[in-house]
């Protein structure tokens, strides 16, 4: 009972310095992994509480809030075909030059990348044209890893309280760019757009351009 008020009082405090949920980096999520003796690390905690699991606001009693770093939507993994429906997205939440925006520059560690690289997935094909091909690869981003991570360094270099739901992230290993995430705040309905244009070396940072 006293570990748990312990932890309902960093909760607290986490929410009450920032009318939200800070970032991973903040020092309250190290106190409350010492609380769990280590059984969790300090991100799976943050994205734990990050995204309610559980109903764990309401079950320590803290009001239901959004996210400072900014909200985050669940991204459906599209297939290519599925993918091609939405790529006009890509032009138009292009940045409106009749709009201010905001020009900054995400660093990924080594570290986050390998959390965050695009994986090969494959699909089942229907086509009777094709009765010899059953499947197709195709790469994407890896499913619920990458939006806490972008969603947290948008809040790191932005310190806007948007809600950010990302809607595709497209892979395409020979084009102008390598990655492009699109996004949009529901609460202002500013357009995010985050681009990589090369394939990174292994072990390395990753910069992606981003504008908003």
């Amino acid at each position: 009972k006293k570990q748990i008020n312990k932890i309902q009082h960093y909760l607290a405090d986490a929410y009450g310095r920032m009318i939200g949920i800070v970032p991973a980096s903040d020092p309250v999520w190290k106190d409350i992994r010492e609380l769990l003796s280590s059984a969790m690390t300090v991100k799976a905690i943050h994205l734990f509480v990050y995204e309610g699991r559980h109903d764990i606001w309401e079950k320590l009693g803290l009001p239901c809030v959004k996210t400072t770093s900014s909200c985050i939507s669940p991204q459906k993994q599209l297939t290519p075909n599925e993918d091609d429906y939405y790529s006009s997205s890509i032009n138009s939440s292009d940045d409106d030059s009749s709009m201010p925006s905001k020009k900054f520059v995400i660093t990924f560690s080594a570290d986050e990348w390998k959390e965050i690289q695009p994986q090969e997935l494959r699909y089942k094909m229907n086509d009777p044209s094709r009765p010899l091909q059953s499947s197709k690869c195709y790469y994407a981003l890896p499913k619920s890893n990458w939006t806490p991570v972008v969603a947290e360094h948008f809040w790191e270099h932005t310190r806007l309280k948007c809600c950010l739901a990302f809607r595709r992230a497209k892979v395409t290993k020979s084009g102008n760019h390598y990655i492009v995430i699109v996004g949009r705040c529901s609460i202002c309905q500013s357009h995010f757009k985050g681009t990589i244009s090369e394939r990174p070396g292994v072990n390395s940072r990753v910069l992606m351009n981003c504008i908003y």
